[in-house]
């Protein structure tokens, strides 16, 4: 518990480890955080967001993706 009403740093306001999937976008770690593993939706199981040439086929906006350029 760092005594703040920050949810996106390292500790969340129900004082837990900040964590990839937990929902909520860390600043300067995640890019997104949709809190589920779905690799198939804009943001990936890594809080990474889903391009084209990640290797992720991203349903309904790509047609395939075989990670390269």
């Amino acid at each position: 518990d760092e005594g703040n009403a920050i949810d996106g740093d390292e500790c969340t306001n129900a004082c837990t480890a900040a964590v990839c999937g937990d929902g909520v976008v860390h600043l300067g770690i995640e890019a997104c955080d949709d809190g589920n593993p779905d690799d198939g939706d804009a943001c990936t199981s890594q809080c990474a967001l889903a391009g084209c040439g990640d290797g992720i086929l991203m349903m309904g906006v790509e047609e395939c993706d075989d990670a390269n350029a």
